[in-house]
């Protein structure tokens, strides 16, 4: 019989010879549930967001005359619904046994330790890009993700959190993650990096919803000079996604960087740096 020196994945026991099957946490997604995934995570809270803000507009008397606070309101509950139906939705594709997997990803403190650490090179990151391109181009301002983010926390805080601080870095880092990322690294790790952070910069831009075709010429370059700030966060996540072999160090980091923003609406930067 010919010998292909195929290795087992598993171990021995210390007190016998015989195998014990190894425990990899590592997930493995199938192809359909990933798609299924990536379509829910990406379109399918585009579409449940415009769905559910019909509906609300229906039980407005004057949609057109909200003001700034009352706005924002409508934008932080629209929010916060349709990112809980996409997380809801998107475990219930997983299934059982990849969330176990999921779960058990987050005993790890190794895992989550990297994952603060990730997240501190999101944070440095940003602060240096911002700092650059101010230095070439001061008039530059937030975009219209940053202001409609901004405007929802200090309106909502509470629900805010949930949205931008829980709920968004779960289903974000499931999609473009664990789905997209990890589908394309299987045949090439550097392309699915490339991919995912691209459109992960696009959807948080004006780009993708065509509302900068309504947008002044100041407001369309600021979108395009935030991008590559975007793209560059989803590049640090889809790295810190595939070198720890765990969603979990991805997640952690996106949650920190957004934690960071969080408090950032209410405290300045600069006096933020002051507490430490």
């Amino acid at each position: 019989m010919e010998d292909n020196n195929y290795e087992p994945y598993y171990m021995t026991s210390p007190e016998s010879n015989d195998p014990i099957e190894k425990e990899s946490n590592t997930i493995d997604v199938p192809l359909i549930k990933s798609l299924a995934c990536i379509a829910i995570g990406w379109i399918g809270l585009s579409i449940v967001a415009t769905i559910i803000s019909t509906i609300a507009l229906l039980f407005i008397d004057d949609p057109t005359n909200l003001t700034p606070v009352q706005e924002a309101n409508l934008v932080g509950w629209i929010n916060f619904a349709a990112y809980a139906i996409i997380f809801i939705s998107l475990f219930a594709v997983l299934g059982k046994k990849i969330i176990i997997k999921f779960l058990k990803q987050f005993k790890s403190l190794e895992k989550l330790g990297r994952g603060l650490m990730y997240g501190g090179i999101l944070l440095g990151s940003s602060i240096a890009y911002n700092m650059i391109v101010l230095l070439i181009y001061p008039d530059f301002g937030a975009n219209q993700n940053q202001n409609e983010v901004v405007n929802m926390i200090t309106q909502m805080p509470v629900i805010s959190f949930f949205s931008v601080v829980l709920f968004a870095p779960i289903t974000e880092e499931i999609t473009y993650r664990l789905c997209l990322t990890g589908t394309i690294a299987k045949k090439n790790k550097i392309l699915g990096i490339v991919i995912s952070s691209t459109l992960f910069g696009l959807i948080h831009s004006a780009f993708l919803n065509g509302s900068f075709l309504e947008m002044t010429q100041q407001e369309v370059i600021n979108e395009i000079v935030a991008l590559p700030s975007y793209i560059i966060s989803g590049v640090v996540m889809a790295i810190a996604y595939t070198k720890e072999d765990s969603i979990a160090t991805s997640i952690t980091a996106h949650m920190t960087n957004n934690f960071i923003a969080f408090v950032q609406a209410f405290i300045p930067v600069e006096e933020l740096f002051r507490l430490f």
